[in-house]
Parts: structure tokens; sequence; C-alpha cells
């Protein structure tokens, strides 16, 4: 876990943690809160559909924060298409990485959310 957390951070992402895990967000013009992009959770854990490492977002968070929609969306896109990345169940628009493929996906995940902080302009909530 050190090495997506520690991704986040140098980018300068939040990582919030809970009872349950953490969720990975950055503040955008739409709204007070701000936006989760990922979450971590232990190892069997899950929170809607998010398992373990998940990157991407909830739709229904996504809707209002329209100023990043497009960007949001195609870095859920990019993310999927790493090797690896399993689809996230529920509501969300997501992959998710178990431990047996993360060390080999960190480069591209940190590579996909560098990108999405360059187009949004993101930053820690």
């Amino acid at each position: 876990m050190k090495d997506p957390i520690a991704g986040c951070s140098s980018l300068g992402l939040e990582v919030r943690w809970r009872e349950k895990g953490a969720s990975i967000r950055f503040t955008t013009t739409d709204r007070r809160q701000p936006l989760s992009i990922g979450w971590l959770a232990p190892e069997g854990g899950q929170w809607s559909g998010a398992e373990f490492v998940t990157f991407g977002v909830d739709l229904a968070s996504l809707s209002m924060t329209q100023s990043v929609e497009a960007a949001v969306r195609r870095f859920a896109t990019r993310v999927s298409e790493i090797p690896g990345a399993q689809t996230a169940a529920g509501k969300l628009n997501a992959s998710f990485f178990e431990a047996s493929v993360l060390p080999e996906a960190v480069v591209s995940r940190v590579a996909e959310l560098e990108m999405l902080v360059s187009q949004t302009g993101g930053r820690e909530g």
C-alpha cells in the first residue's frame, strides 16, 4: 500500500483515511467536497464495488463536478486499460487491482494520475 499512497501524495492528491480504508481525492471548482478518484481497502474489504486498490469515480459524485467530468472519464478509461485492471462492480466507473498485479501496475497508474492532475488542475482537498 505504500506505493499507491506515495504516488498520490507526490502529486498533491489527498489520501483521506476512514474506518474501512481510504479515498484518494482532489478539489474542484464545482463543489465544496473533494472528488474521490480512488479508494484503498484492506484485502478482502470493499466499498460500493471498490476493492483493494481502485481508481476511477463514483458516477453520482461526478455528475456534480462537470468542470472535470470529461478528464475524469478519460482517466477511468485509461486506468481500465492497464494490464491487470478488473472492472469494479456497483455504481462506479472504476477498475481495481489485486495485490498480485499491483507492483507491475504502479508506474502506469501514477502516469495516469499525473495526466489527470495536469488536465484538471487537481489539488489536495
